[in-house]
């Protein structure tokens, strides 16, 4: 089930997360490099007041909302977490249109708020339509309603990007187009996702489930905001210090990254129910454990596959002044995949409820990630990004790893996460020789390629690089009886 899953989100998230990389050749040709850079951080404070406002609703959500629907109150409790959002997006959209154009948005680390008042007015109104629309989406994906889950994603996603080009390119808009574009979009595939889910909503609001939710969800809270912060606070620092076109190649650098985030974030959509439907079932340990090993084989080689082909993607994505990018990105691919390890290894805190260590998990984090920021910005610039943005999460996995263990242990197979280690490990000291003229670029090449295959294999255990390679053979035999059907 956990596969089927993983292919049919995978590929609709994949989709929906890729608008951003799918119109990069545009945006970064349209948009002069400043411009991008001004864009990136105007997206960037979009994403912080979500951050701000959402109050964790979402990992809420997912706990509850079976057992709600269970005893027949599942309208009223998706109504009343909408209502929520909305109420919560409203007001911080309010505030902080107040406060850009009286003026007080005027600051060092982001683009001017009085020169650009359009385009961050139809950003900061996305923000209650977007809280809204996770939770619709998210919805369908509990109900197993792949339908209406098809509808939202692939109606959202052709939308924004028929709308970014049309504000873009045949009506030259700059950076205000992007922004209209992808507000109107989400409204039209939000207006689709209510069509599909009525009867399963009644915007009744009930506070006492409400009151059951964020109870589970406070102690996330902080736990987000600062994990959020320690993954984007680099932005600010570079935008202050070096500016707009040095951010926009940290920004390109951070959307090669996020093709890491497409794999993890399916994986992610697809484990979460199965993971939460799991807690005190007998089967649920055996589970964790090889869904944990199918996430670090697919992490590896979606990691060392990115490295491999980061320079013929950016090519494609971006001119060549936005090169320099292809060094950085083998840091932040390894950064990437160690957060959303986190994820998955701090599943014993959320099930024994102790979920304050996430929290305490994530202010080392950002105190880590701040202290190098601030030291060495200035001196090293996006480097010093990477470096805060992979020993920050580092030190988040060790700790969420070691505290979730004790208050719920899980037998995870200590020989995979080893060989995950000493994945990581090897990346990193071949992308240092590579930058540093010590490994040749064809040999980085090709040993990340070699690696992309050998490492998987072995995470995986016998019996399961058994059931791959039946599976393999059987889709071959199937391919080649299809072909020989179709051209007898």
């Amino acid at each position: 089930m956990l596969s089927r899953d993983f292919a049919f989100y995978g590929l609709l998230d994949l989709l929906q997360r890729s608008l951003s990389i799918i119109m990069l050749p545009i945006y970064t040709r349209v948009l002069s490099q400043t411009s991008y850079g001004d864009l990136d951080i105007i997206f960037t404070v979009s994403s912080a007041l979500l951050v701000l406002v959402d109050l964790q609703l979402v990992p809420g959500f997912s706990r509850f909302y079976l057992s709600h629907r269970d005893n027949g109150y599942g309208p009223r409790f998706a109504g009343s977490a909408i209502l929520t959002r909305l109420a919560l997006g409203t007001v911080i959209t309010s505030v902080f249109l107040a406060l850009g154009y009286s003026g007080l948005m005027e600051l060092k680390f982001i683009p001017s708020f009085l020169a650009n008042g359009t385009a961050w007015t139809l950003m900061a109104l996305g923000v209650p339509l977007t809280l809204v629309y996770d939770i619709l989406l998210l919805q369908t994906q509990m109900l197993r309603r792949k339908r209406w889950f098809f509808i939202g994603v692939v109606g959202n996603s052709i939308f924004s990007i028929t709308l970014c080009i049309l504000f873009t390119l045949v009506v030259p808009l700059g950076i205000m187009g992007v922004a209209l574009g992808q507000l109107l979009g989400k409204l039209v595939s939000t207006l689709f996702l209510c069509r599909g889910l009525r009867g399963e909503v009644s915007l009744s609001y009930h506070a006492e489930s409400m009151k059951e939710a964020l109870s589970y969800t406070l102690p996330l809270v902080p736990g987000w905001w600062i994990g959020f912060s320690s993954a984007y606070i680099c932005r600010f620092f570079v935008y202050g210090e070096l500016g707009a076109a040095e951010n926009a190649l940290l920004a390109i650098t951070m959307k090669l990254t996020s093709v890491l985030g497409l794999f993890c974030i399916a994986f992610r959509t697809a484990w979460i129910p199965l993971a939460m439907a799991y807690i005190d079932n007998e089967g649920g340990e055996a589970f964790y454990i090889r869904s944990l090993r199918l996430f670090m084989a697919g992490g590896m080689f979606s990691v060392f596959s990115l490295t491999v082909l980061a320079g013929p993607i950016l090519i494609i994505l971006a001119p060549q002044s936005y090169g320099a990018a292809v060094l950085y990105i083998p840091v932040f691919l390894v950064g990437g995949i160690i957060s959303e390890l986190d994820f998955n290894i701090q599943l014993g805190n959320q099930i024994s409820k102790k979920t304050y260590w996430i929290s305490i998990a994530s202010a080392v984090t950002f105190t880590i990630n701040l202290i190098v920021l601030v030291l060495f910005t200035h001196r090293f610039g996006i480097y010093a990004a990477g470096l805060g943005f992979l020993v920050a999460f580092i030190a988040k996995v060790c700790i969420n790893y070691f505290s979730a263990q004790r208050n719920y242990k899980i037998h995870y197979d200590k020989r995979a996460l080893l060989v995950f280690c000493f994945g990581c490990v090897v990346l990193l000291a071949l992308s240092a020789g590579r930058n540093s003229g010590v490994v040749p670029e064809a040999m980085f090449i090709g040993m990340a390629a070699l690696l992309s295959i050998l490492l998987p294999s072995v995470i995986f255990t016998v019996p399961e690089r058994q059931a791959i390679r039946a599976l393999a053979v059987r889709a071959v035999r199937q391919l080649a009886n299809f072909r020989s059907v179709s051209h007898p």
